[in-house]
């Protein structure tokens, strides 16, 4: 189950950053400053044309930061957060998120402290999504902690759903992290509802398929 579950719940996080918050339309550049001509009225003495001048070399100044101002904000218009904090991939049949393999295959031996450091990367990308969308997760809490990430059920007795291994005989019998892997999928499933149809998932329905 284990392995089923991360590979394609890596998967599942991957369409995030490709597919959630279209690019925003960029405004117009400010019009123009009308500047003053830098030679003065007629008639003007030295000092009244050398005061235009000052006048006028200040004004195209504050004309040139409005430019580089309008630059960088139509830049930042342009930038994704999500894909420039979020480097999503994959490594044949694993996911790669921020350079972390979420999971492994009998071929591929993968740590289970970089399995877990994936995990954490995806809860804390789950979480900043949810957030955009206003969305509150219902029967669970995503709690991003890095590598010792864990979801918390929200009943009245709270259990602590780890999201994370620590490796051994025993993670191939810990129904704790398992019951983590699936309720990750449910909070990715109430997120995939409440973006809809903004985000189209690629897979059916996540636990469903499991």
């Amino acid at each position: 189950m284990y392995s089923m579950i991360s590979t394609s719940s890596g998967s599942l996080t991957c369409q995030f950053c490709h597919r959630f918050l279209p690019s925003i339309d960029l405004s117009p550049e400010p019009a123009a400053l009308n500047l003053p001509s830098a030679q003065g009225g007629p008639g003007a003495t030295p000092e009244e044309g050398s005061a235009s001048r000052m006048e006028t070399d200040e004004l195209w100044s504050v004309e040139d930061r409005l430019r580089h101002a309008q630059t960088q904000l139509a830049w930042l218009k342009r930038t994704n957060a999500f894909k420039a904090a979020f480097e999503i991939g994959c490594d044949g049949p694993i996911a790669i998120i921020n350079s972390f393999r979420l999971g492994c295959t009998p071929t591929v031996p993968v740590s289970w402290g970089e399995i877990n450091s994936a995990w954490g990367q995806a809860a804390l990308l789950l979480v900043g999504l949810a957030h955009t969308v206003g969305l509150q997760f219902q029967r669970y809490q995503l709690i991003p902690r890095g590598d010792h990430s864990y979801l918390q059920s929200l009943t009245e007795d709270p259990v602590d759903l780890p999201l994370f291994c620590t490796g051994g005989k025993s993670s191939l019998v810990d129904s704790k992290f398992d019951q983590a892997m699936a309720a990750f999928l449910d909070c990715m499933q109430q997120f995939n509802e409440e973006a809809e149809p903004a985000l189209c998932m690629p897979y059916s329905r996540g636990l469903q398929t499991f």
